[in-house]
């Protein structure tokens, strides 16, 4: 699979004051480890790609954990920033879910299964990306719960609840077996959100 990060889209999440060889080091291991995975990439591999010397390599990072993590955050951050704004925005709740649901599906697509994979081995990276994924929970409960109390969402709705059973629907979707029956994973989150937000919206609203 092409490595979908790029020496110049790396350079554009990094500071202005990084160096060219970190960024060279940050785009040699990423293709790598999503070939390879995590596990079995050396630091040695990562050097030789890059074409830097491992002095280098330890000048900016202690070992492949530090990296990876790294190249984590680097993700997540771009993506949490773009949730923030989907959540702040004034779309309706079928498209902030659309969104947000698509951006997650997108951060999983362009770390691959390699790379996921090898991060839950890694107490770190496991959980940086867990607390990610709890604060993106909360912050869309607290937006349910504005929203139900201006009276557009169904005030029958237990809103926790209602976020444990969608965070379960999302784990069970991730079943192979059920994304054969849709045309695509988009056309899956579209028509799963839908009949989510069926039950959300007060009776007799519609967005």
């Amino acid at each position: 699979m092409e490595n979908v990060m790029t020496n110049k889209a790396i350079i554009s999440m990094l500071t202005a004051n990084t160096r060219e060889k970190q960024a060279k080091l940050i785009e040699s291991a990423f293709g790598l480890f999503r070939k390879h995975s995590f596990q079995r990439v050396t630091i040695e591999e990562i050097c030789s790609v890059a074409r830097v010397s491992k002095v280098t390599f330890y000048r900016y990072y202690s070992g492949k954990e530090e990296l990876i993590l790294f190249i984590l955050r680097l993700f997540v951050d771009d993506i949490s920033g773009r949730i923030e704004g989907i959540l702040k925005s004034t779309i309706s709740i079928k498209d902030k879910l659309d969104r947000i649901s698509m951006l997650k599906q997108k951060l999983v697509t362009d770390l691959g299964e390699e790379i996921t994979g090898g991060m839950m081995n890694i107490p770190a990276a496991r959980q940086y990306a867990e607390g990610l994924n709890e604060r993106i929970w909360e912050e869309f409960q607290n937006l349910l719960q504005t929203e139900q109390a201006k009276g557009k969402i169904n005030p029958n709705l237990d809103i926790h609840k209602s976020i444990q059973f969608i965070r379960a629907l999302g784990n069970m979707l991730g079943d192979n077996s059920f994304k054969g029956i849709y045309n695509s994973t988009e056309e899956m989150i579209s028509q799963v959100n839908e009949l989510l937000v069926m039950g959300l919206l007060e009776r007799g609203k519609t967005e």
